[in-house]
């Protein structure tokens, strides 16, 4: 057997804790796999799987070349730098990298923290190759492209490294993770993450892409994609992939192959949270639809993001109101799932001056409206939070956002937490309720209650399923007629998921 070049640990701190998100570290599997296959030995630890991953590090760091850290803006720079702390006061001489899409985006901010010795921006696969070579080799870092690091104690930021098409990185390294502890039930009994893509063509002024990938999309080609899909059958059992890509449905050929490609390698494999645009899918013929829905296609996501035809033209959606009803059609038609995703409460223009008021009822409208003609959806509704390096976060600064000026202050900066103080305390609350409660039984999935029901309770499970459906019937009506006060069921399904009587 070839003597290993070293070893690396890779970590990924829990993202969203409030989701209990389990899947797969995906842009840890991207920058291990050069390295995997290079000869490296990769040690990948996930806080989301493992409960000792603290142990877990230090078992390994001591004799590695880096620790690799993947973060985005909030949850994880804290356990990041949770880990970052325990590893420097051990190992002061271990280099810590810190990448992802916050990094990415303020890659100076972050490397000046006591904790980071380097950062590496953007797309990650080469150019933590290209560093992790450079430091096994003590060679210098000026010729790395895509990093910022510090040297003799100031920060020095070098130039930005070209892309690279996808098509030339190795498969992801699933095999370097324990893949039992990564699977959920989603679209299937054995469902994995996995991702095609990279980047979105669109100019959405409220999305980070803009600034990380810079408009461009980079796919996969469907017979690289079918071959990974067709691996993660044979080799894992997988019946079901949820797709992280930012923009599934650029190309529609390429949509069309894998489809076709799914079906004559005879995958059995159920596909589903794809994210797209109504304005896209909207234009996809019948027949590739009906293609879709016989390759496996469950659930579609769409950032609707607002029912206000003045909102969507603020953040350049490029979308209209009539599109998302008319995707809704489309998707009914298709018995295909839709989770849309909804925002509240931008920041004032010059040009934009809609009262809060009327964007609420303006979204609460259309969410009415695809609530009519399907109820198979699931529906996220969050306050606006300004992200770093988007066009509307200026223009949030001017409304009285606080900037975060250090790499601590922006743990605190999440989608659960309000950070515009323009928008009233009583959304705050409106909109908690309808998430946890309105939102969810407008859906059918009140009819599938007993997935939700605690086994330790089955005794309830008839209560609950007659409660379920009667709460989905009362929070219709909630909804239709702008009717919020003393939210009883909402407080019943709160006590309930604290007795942990459902999930």
């Amino acid at each position: 057997m070839e003597k290993s070049k070293g070893k690396v640990v890779l970590f990924r701190p829990t993202p969203t804790p409030k989701l209990g998100y389990k899947g797969a570290p995906l842009h840890l599997l991207a920058i291990a796999a050069p390295l995997d296959k290079a000869g490296y030995e990769v040690k990948i630890v996930d806080a989301t799987a493992d409960n000792n991953y603290k142990e877990k590090i230090l078992q390994n760091i001591e004799s590695s070349i880096c620790l690799g850290i993947t973060a985005i803006t909030g949850f994880s720079i804290e356990g990041g730098l949770e880990i970052s702390k325990i590893v420097k006061e051990r190992y002061p001489d271990i280099p810590i990298v810190w990448g992802g899409w916050h990094p990415s985006i303020f890659p100076e901010q972050t490397v000046e923290n006591h904790f980071v010795d380097i950062v590496v921006r953007g797309q990650g696969e080469l150019t933590f190759f290209d560093l992790v070579n450079h430091l096994r080799n003590n060679q210098s870092l000026d010729d790395v492209l895509g990093i910022a690091y510090k040297k003799n104690g100031k920060v020095v930021s070098n130039q930005d490294r070209p892309p690279e098409d996808i098509n030339n990185f190795p498969p992801l390294a699933y095999h370097l993770l324990d893949i039992e502890k990564h699977l959920n039930e989603k679209f299937g009994s054995r469902t994995i993450n996995y991702i095609s893509s990279q980047g979105c063509p669109f100019r959405c002024s409220f999305c980070s892409e803009l600034m990380v990938n810079k408009r461009r999309w980079n796919g996969l080609k469907p017979k690289r994609v079918l071959d990974d899909l067709e691996r993660l059958a044979k080799e894992y059992n997988i019946n079901g992939v949820i797709l992280n890509d930012s923009n599934f449905f650029v190309d529609k050929e390429r949509v069309k192959d894998i489809c076709e490609g799914i079906l004559k390698r005879n995958l059995n494999i159920k596909w589903g949270d794809a994210n797209g645009r109504t304005d896209q899918l909207i234009r996809y013929e019948d027949e590739l639809w009906g293609l879709m829905e016989k390759s496996g296609c469950q659930q579609i996501l769409i950032g609707a993001e607002s029912g206000s035809p003045d909102v969507l033209n603020l953040i350049k959606k490029d979308t209209t109101v009539e599109q998302t009803v008319e995707f809704a059609k489309r998707c009914k038609r298709h018995n295909i799932k839709i989770t849309y995703s909804f925002m509240l409460g931008f920041p004032k223009t010059d040009n934009f001056n809609q009262t809060i008021d009327e964007e609420f009822n303006q979204t609460l409208q259309l969410i009415n409206k695809v609530q009519s003609i399907s109820e198979n959806h699931d529906i996220l509704w969050f306050i606006y939070t300004p992200y770093p390096g988007t066009p509307l976060y200026e223009e949030s600064i001017k409304n009285g956002f606080k900037e975060p000026r250090s790499l601590e202050e922006w743990k605190k900066i999440t989608l659960w937490d309000k950070t515009t103080p323009w928008v009233p305390d009583k959304y705050v609350r409106l909109i908690e309720v309808l998430n946890k409660f309105v939102l969810p039984c407008m859906s059918d999935s009140y009819k599938t209650i007993d997935k939700i029901t605690n086994k330790r309770y089955k005794l309830f499970s008839k209560v609950i399923r007659i409660m379920s459906s009667l709460f989905h019937y009362t929070a219709s009506f909630r909804a239709k007629h702008k009717f919020f006060y003393f939210p009883i069921e909402y407080k019943m399904i709160n006590f309930a998921r604290d007795k942990k009587i459902i999930y």
